[in-house]
């Protein structure tokens, strides 16, 4: 055969031609070859970053063993896959790969292997992660902690640690996220797991920009591209400009968010990666809309909206629908900004609270423009978002509701208010080095 063939003409460095080997042996009946190479060729595109080709090299060992009843040497060959299917796959999540996910854990607990369910488990609640779906991601995570300080293992408890403190972010819990995340960030350094320390890391600085720690902020961004440089991890470096954006965008720098915004678009577009480049599209568009250009920014914000849906993740989705009903309200655009804004509401079903802020500054914005305003309802939506703000400690957040209420009181008439909150807002800009409106 010609597999045969190519297999004698380059004995001993297979792997030169392992696409060629993988597609004549899949269309075989040697499937034990066809895996093989199939795994060689996956392994060997994600080592120099052609994710989608990986990602296809993966599939079509998995969808191979899916055709066939599975002993257990191909079961445990199929966790395996899944795996590394998963590995490549963080940002482009997909129901096909929970789904073998979910079959790798039900081979896993066959075994009865207390560190391999552990393994799957993780990139389960991981990916429960990506997709958004933090109430089925957390008594996982919260599991391998346990598992992790009953087996004594160290990697997985460092890796539990910082998945914890990233879904912290969604959830909208900023200081607990903090705190995990360097917990977590300290036990992973002698691992060697550097996607999991640039993603993480590059977390910590945005949840330090929401926080009001600029500078702690900016140094952990930088760390984080520049270890993600360092070890040729584009994945994670495309992402770690795009919450650069973002905090950029949260202390007022509308121009340098548009420029990371670009950067993250430019590295994930190379490697097809979906939700970076949603995420700068997004705050690309708000920083536009902040910018003064609204028209434009809430088309742009709005595209990013539509492309999420066709996700099978809603990951920030809730701070997406938020953010963008409140500037449809600031532009007048009240129907629009109540049935997106109770679209982000919906969205604590899956336990995202990340834009909960967000969405009462929205009703305060709608409650005013009412021909008659309600200002005891007015005053109630804005105190409400000043609490949560507080409660959770993001300083950003609280900063934009001082200001709104500010000039929601001075509409008012009410000049002693306004005064108070704009007061408030501009002695927390100076707090955490935010440009002053």
């Amino acid at each position: 055969s010609v597999g045969l063939a190519l297999e004698r003409l380059y004995a001993g460095r297979l792997e030169e031609q392992c696409e060629k080997l993988s597609y004549h042996y899949a269309n075989s009946t040697n499937t034990e070859k066809a895996l093989l190479y199939l795994k060689m060729a996956g392994t060997k595109a994600a080592r120099v970053h052609s994710l989608s080709e990986a990602r296809r090299y993966f599939e079509k060992a998995l969808s191979m063993l899916d055709a066939t009843q599975l002993d257990n040497d191909h079961q445990q060959t199929y966790i395996d896959l899944s795996l590394k299917w998963s590995e490549i796959s963080q940002f482009v999540p997909s129901n096909k790969i929970r789904t073998a996910l979910i079959r790798s854990l039900d081979y896993a607990k066959k075994f009865d292997k207390r560190n391999r369910i552990a393994e799957v488990s993780y990139w389960v609640a991981r990916f429960d992660y990506m997709q958004g779906d933090f109430l089925e991601a957390i008594p996982q995570v919260e599991q391998c902690i346990k598992w992790a300080k009953e087996l004594n293992d160290r990697e997985l408890l460092a890796i539990s640690y910082t998945l914890f403190g990233r879904i912290c972010l969604y959830t909208g819990e900023f200081a607990m996220g903090v705190n995990y995340l360097n917990e977590g960030l300290q036990l992973i350094k002698p691992f060697e797991k550097w996607d999991d320390v640039v993603y993480s890391t590059a977390i910590l600085g945005l949840l330090q920009g929401l926080t009001g720690n600029y500078k702690a902020s900016m140094k952990a961004i930088a760390k984080a591209i520049r270890i993600a440089r360092k070890y040729e991890i584009p994945t994670f470096e495309a992402m770690a400009f795009g919450y650069l954006g973002s905090i950029h965008y949260w202390y007022g720098n509308w121009h340098a968010t548009i420029n990371n915004c670009r950067e993250c678009f430019r590295i994930s577009k190379k490697l097809d990666n979906s939700l970076p480049i949603i995420w700068a599209t997004f705050f690309k568009g708000a920083a536009r809309f902040s910018s003064g250009n609204r028209e434009d920014g809430l088309t742009v914000m709005g595209q990013a909206i539509e492309m999420m849906k066709k996700m099978d993740s809603v990951l920030a989705l809730r701070f997406f629908y938020s953010l963008f009903a409140e500037n449809l309200a600031l532009s007048g655009n009240f129907n629009r900004a109540e049935s997106t804004n109770e679209k982000a509401m919906r969205l604590a079903q899956s336990g995202q609270k990340w834009g909960e802020i967000s969405s009462y500054r929205t009703m305060g914005i709608m409650s005013a423009a009412a021909r008659h305003p309600d200002w005891h309802q007015v005053a109630t939506h804005m105190k409400k978002s000043i609490e949560i703000s507080t409660r959770v400690g993001a300083m950003t957040e609280l900063l934009q509701c001082l200001w709104l209420f500010a000039d929601l009181m001075q509409k008012k008439g009410d000049i002693d208010s306004a005064m108070s909150y704009y007061s408030q807002g501009r002695d927390l800009a100076i707090h955490i080095s935010c440009h002053l409106r």
